[in-house]
C-alpha cells in the first residue's frame, strides 16, 4: 500500500499500463477513501519532459493531440467560452483584469479572455518551445517553464487549468503555487479526467486517457473536493460540454473503440458539441 497523494488515505495497485511504442510499463495506483490515482513511483522528470515535444501539439506522437493543434481552435474557444460562461454564473463577476493560463499551448483561452473578460494582463505558461511565439505575437505575456518552480511576478484574479492537472507530479505543491499566485476572492478553473467516469472504470489501461508519462495523475469529483476544501475554498465539481472538429472526434472514437463512427457523416455540423463523459471541470473561489 501507499498513501494517497491527495488524501494521505491508503492506496493500492490498481493496474499497468505498457507503453507499444516504448515497452514501458507504468503502475497505478487508486485511493480506496477519495479514488484519486497515480502513478508509482513517478517517474524521472526528463521522462516526464521528453513527452512534449515539438510533435506534441502538431499530431506526430502517440501521446498529446491526434491532429494539429491550430485545426482545433474554433471547437476550444466554443469551449472555454461556454466555461466562461459557467464562472459568471459561479462567482456573479463579469470581467477579471489579470488572467493566468497554465499549459496554454496556443493561447487559445487568452484569446477568450481578452475578448470577453476585459483582461489587461493575460499572460501564458508552457514548457513547449514552439509556443512562445505564437502567444506573444497575439499580444500576450508568455512565461516557458514548469509552473509549480518558475518564477511568476504577477497575481491574478483567474487561473485557468485546461486539460493540465493531470500531468502534474505533486498535487499539493500545484495547489500551493496556485494559492500564491491567486488574489483574494480569485477563481480558479480546471478541466481534468475523470477517474470514476464510466468509461474509466471499464477500459481501465484501454481508457484513452490512461497516458503515463503523460497523465500522472487521475482525478475524481471527490479527490478535487478535498484538494480544495480542506483549505477553506468553496466550488463546484460538474460536467461541461466540449466543442471538437467532426473529423477529429471521428479519429478519437476509432482510436478509443477500435472502428469509426458512421452516423457522423449524417451529422451536417462541422463542430460537434460532445458531453463530458469522462473529464470534468471545476471552479473554487479563494477564500
Amino acid at each position: 500500500m501507499q498513501k494517497c497523494l491527495v488524501c494521505k488515505g491508503f492506496a493500492q495497485p490498481y493496474l499497468t499500463k505498457k507503453l507499444n511504442y516504448t515497452n514501458k510499463i507504468y503502475e497505478i495506483y487508486k485511493c480506496q477513501t477519495c479514488g484519486f490515482g497515480f502513478v508509482n513511483p513517478m517517474p524521472p522528470q526528463d521522462e516526464i519532459l521528453s513527452c512534449y515535444q515539438n510533435g506534441y501539439y502538431a499530431g506526430e506522437q502517440n501521446l498529446g493531440y491526434l491532429s494539429r493543434y491550430e485545426d482545433l481552435e474554433e471547437g476550444l474557444k466554443k469551449t472555454y467560452l461556454s466555461l466562461l460562461k459557467k464562472v459568471i454564473s459561479f462567482c456573479g463577476q463579469k470581467t477579471f483584469s489579470a488572467v493566468l493560463d497554465v499549459g496554454c499551448a496556443y493561447g487559445f483561452f487568452l484569446d477568450c479572455a481578452a475578448q470577453f473578460l476585459g483582461s489587461n494582463l493575460r499572460v501564458g505558461i508552457d514548457i513547449s518551445d514552439i509556443t512562445e511565439n505564437i502567444v506573444r505575437q497575439k499580444g500576450h505575456f508568455f512565461i516557458k517553464g514548469l509552473f509549480e518552480k518558475t518564477q511568476i511576478p504577477f497575481k491574478f484574479d483567474l487561473i485557468f487549468m485546461g486539460d493540465v492537472l493531470e500531468h502534474f507530479r505533486n498535487p499539493h505543491k500545484v495547489f500551493n503555487k496556485i494559492d500564491l499566485l491567486l488574489k483574494q476572492n480569485g477563481i480558479i478553473v480546471i478541466t481534468t479526467v475523470n477517474f470514476s467516469s464510466l468509461a474509466a472504470r471499464l477500459l481501465k489501461a484501454h481508457w484513452r486517457l490512461m497516458t503515463p508519462p503523460e497523465h500522472l495523475m487521475f482525478w475524481t469529483p471527490k479527490s478535487l473536493k478535498i484538494l480544495f476544501g480542506k483549505r477553506g475554498w468553496q466550488g463546484i465539481v460538474s460536467n461541461y460540454w466540449l466543442f471538437y472538429p467532426k473529423n477529429y472526434v471521428k479519429i478519437a472514437f476509432k482510436r478509443q473503440f477500435g472502428f469509426s463512427p458512421f452516423f457522423l457523416k449524417f451529422v451536417p455540423l462541422k463542430i460537434l458539441p460532445i458531453p463530458s463523459y469522462d473529464t470534468k471541470m471545476a471552479i473554487f473561489k479563494k477564500p
